[in-house]
C-alpha cells in the first residue's frame, strides 16, 4: 500500500503529464493521451470485476463445501436416506447463496457418489462486471466441483479395531438345518459385511477387522495344521496329539432335530481300542470358573474348553479339575474324548470355512474368509461374544501376535491432534436367533446363555469398546425366544442407538452400512 505523502506526490505527476498533453499542438500525441487513458481505466476496471469474481468464487466454494458437510452428516445419521441429504445440501446452498452473495443464475447440482458413501457437487454460476462490460464482457463464470466421502483413514482421525461376529448356524439356511454357503440370508450377511469392510479398510492403515464367526463352537485353524494345533495348546493347554484307550459305541439308533438342537444316540454295544496319534480338534467352547465373562488370557485356571465342552481326558473344565476316570490310560479305563480325532476327522458341526480371523488389514484376506462362510450348528452366542472381545483384548496379544495384535487399552483415552480418541475398539454382534448353547451344549437354557452373554458385554464395555448389536429376522423366532433375543442384542449394544433390528436382508445391509459411516469421518476431496 502507498503511504499518503506518495499518493499525493502520483496524484500531482499525473495532474501534470496531462496539462502537458492537452497543451500539446500534436493531434496524434492527444490521441495518445487518451487511448492509455482509456486502457488505465479498463485495467483498473478489470482489476475490481476480476477481484469481484474472486471473491465470490471463494465464498460459492465454502457454501458449497459446507452443503456437502450438512449432507454427508445427514447420511452419516440415516443411511439409507440418501434422498434425504441430497435436500439438506440444496436447501443449505439455496439459502446461503442468496444472502449477500453477488452471483446470478447460480446452479448446484448434488448427487449420491462412491457407492453411497459419499456427495458429489458441481456449481454453475455468472458474477457480473459493470466495467469489463464496456469492452463488451457482460459476466464472468463460476465453476466448482467438490466431493465428500467417508473414511476412515483421514490424518488425526481414530485408528479403529473391529471385531465382527457373524451367525453362521443352521437357520442362516434356507431349510433351517443346513450346512449351505449360500441363502437369502447367507448372501445378505455376506453382502453386509464385505459391504462394511469395504467403507472402513480403505488403505490398510487406518482400520483392523477381525472375524469371529461362531455356531455351536469357534473354529481357531484347520484340521491337522501345525499352527492350529499349537493355538489350541494356547487356548486350552491340552496337548496337539494324544494316544490311548478309547470306547467306540456301536450306533443304533440316533434321533435329531436338526443341526440347531441336541442329537440323541442310542448304543447298542460298545468295544475298546487302543488309539494312536489322534490330532487335536481345533475348536473350543465357553470357559467356566471366575474368568469366564473377563477378557483374562488363557492359562491355568482359565483354559478354555475344548471341543466337547471340557478338556477330556485331562481335565473336566476350565478349573484344571482332573479327570479321575475315563482317562484313557489303561484297556480298563477307556476314554471318550471328542476332543481329538484321527487324521481327516474333523470338528462336527463347527464347518472348516468358518475360521476365525484375527485383526488384520487384508482385505483380500478378509472378503475370502467372507465368501466361504458355511453356516451350520446351533447358537453358542455367549461364545462368540467372548471372542469378539478377546480379538480386541490387548490381553491376548500373547496369542494375537504381530500385525494381528490388538492395541492397548489406554489408547482409547490418549487423543490425536484434533482431539479425537487416537483409538476406537468396536464390538459388532450379529445373530438371527436366541442364544441357545453353551460348552457345546445343545438345547442349552437359553436364558442362561443370554445372561452370560449380557456379562461379558458388561465387562467389555466397561473396558471402553463400543458395542454395535444387529439382529437378523428376529420375527420369524416364537414370541418368548424373539424377545430374549432382542432384550439380549439391547442390553449388549452400548445404547440403543447402537441396536439393529433388521428384518430383511435390505435392512441387514442399511445396518452394516450405518455402523460403517457411524465409525467413518466426513472428508472434503476435491
Amino acid at each position: 500500500m502507498l503511504h499518503h505523502s506518495s499518493r499525493i506526490s502520483l496524484v500531482r505527476l499525473l495532474s501534470q503529464l496531462f496539462r502537458s498533453f492537452a497543451r500539446h499542438e500534436s493531434g496524434s500525441i492527444a490521441m495518445m493521451f487518451g487511448l492509455m487513458t482509456f486502457l488505465l481505466f479498463a485495467v483498473i476496471g478489470a482489476a475490481v470485476d476480476y477481484g469481484k469474481w474472486h471473491n465470490a468464487h471463494l465464498k460459492v466454494e465454502a457454501i458449497t463445501d459446507r452443503a456437502l458437510l450438512a449432507a454427508g452428516r445427514h447420511l452419516q445419521t440415516e443411511p439409507g436416506d440418501g434422498s434425504g441429504a441430497l435436500a439438506v445440501a440444496n436447501t443449505y446452498f439455496n439459502e446461503a447463496i442468496g444472502n449477500g452473495i453477488y452471483v446470478t443464475d447460480a446452479v448446484a447440482e448434488f448427487k449420491l457418489a462412491t457407492e453411497g458413501m459419499g456427495i458429489e457437487a458441481t456449481v454453475t454460476g455468472l458474477v457480473k462486471t459493470p466495467f469489463l462490460s464496456l469492452i463488451n464482457i457482460q459476466d464472468l463464470a463460476i465453476f466448482a466441483n467438490s466431493k465428500v466421502e467417508f473414511n476412515t483413514a483421514v490424518g488425526g482421525s481414530s485408528a479403529i479395531e473391529v471385531a465382527l461376529m457373524l451367525d453362521v448356524t443352521g437357520s442362516m439356511c434356507g431349510d433351517g438345518i443346513g450346512p449351505c454357503t449360500t441363502s437369502v440370508k447367507m448372501d445378505a450377511l455376506k453382502t453386509a459385511s464385505k459391504d462394511l469392510v469395504s467403507v472402513l479398510v480403505r488403505d490398510g492403515q487406518s482400520a483392523r477387522v477381525a472375524l469371529i464367526p461362531f455356531s455351536t463352537r469357534v473354529r481357531v485353524g484347520e484340521k491337522d495344521s501345525s499352527a492350529a494345533e499349537t493355538l489350541m495348546t494356547k487356548l486350552t493347554g491340552m496337548d496337539p496329539v494324544w494316544s490311548g484307550w478309547f470306547v467306540w459305541c456301536n450306533l443304533s439308533s440316533s434321533v435329531s432335530g436338526g443341526s440347531e438342537t441336541a442329537v440323541t444316540y442310542t448304543c447298542g454295544s460298545t468295544y475298546v481300542v487302543n488309539e494312536k496319534d489322534w490330532t487335536i480338534n481345533p475348536c473350543v467352547s465357553d470357559r467356566n470358573g471366575p474368568e469366564e465373562f473377563t477378557d483374562v488370557p488363557p492359562g491355568p485356571g482359565a483354559w478354555l474348553n475344548a471341543h466337547d465342552g471340557h478338556r477330556h481326558p485331562i481335565s473336566q473344565d476350565s478349573l484344571d479339575t482332573p479327570y479321575t476316570s475315563w482317562t484313557g490310560t489303561s484297556e480298563a479305563d477307556p476314554s471318550s474324548t471328542w476332543n481329538y480325532a484321527p487324521l481327516g476327522q474333523d470338528c462336527g458341526d463347527t464347518l472348516a470355512a468358518n475360521i476365525m480371523l484375527p485383526l488384520t488389514s487384508d482385505v483380500t484376506a478378509i472378503n475370502a474368509r467372507i465368501d466361504a462362510l458355511d453356516a451350520y450348528g446351533s447358537t453358542g452366542g455367549a461364545l462368540g461374544t467372548a471372542w469378539a472381545w478377546y480379538a480386541l483384548s490387548p490381553n491376548w496379544s500373547g496369542i494375537f501376535e504381530g500385525a494381528s495384535a490388538p492395541a492397548s487399552y489406554s489408547e482409547l483415552t490418549a487423543t490425536t491432534s484434533n482431539g479425537a480418541p487416537k483409538l476406537r475398539k468396536i464390538a459388532v454382534l450379529m445373530t438371527d436367533g436366541d442364544y441357545n448353547t453353551y460348552r457345546a451344549w445343545k438345547g442349552y437354557d437359553p436364558q442362561t446363555v443370554s445372561d452370560n452373554a449380557k456379562a461379558i458385554c458388561t465387562n467389555m464395555k466397561a473396558k471402553g469398546i463400543e458395542v454395535f448389536t444387529v439382529g437378523f429376522d428376529l420375527d420369524k423366532l416364537p414370541s418368548s425366544a424373539k424377545a430374549m433375543a432382542i432384550d439380549t442384542l439391547q442390553s449388549c449394544g452400548t445404547d440403543i442407538e447402537h441396536f439393529y433390528n433388521s428384518l430383511d436382508a435390505d435392512q441387514l445391509k442399511t445396518a452394516f452400512r450405518d455402523i460403517a459411516m457411524k465409525l467413518s469421518v466426513l472428508y472434503l476431496a476435491k
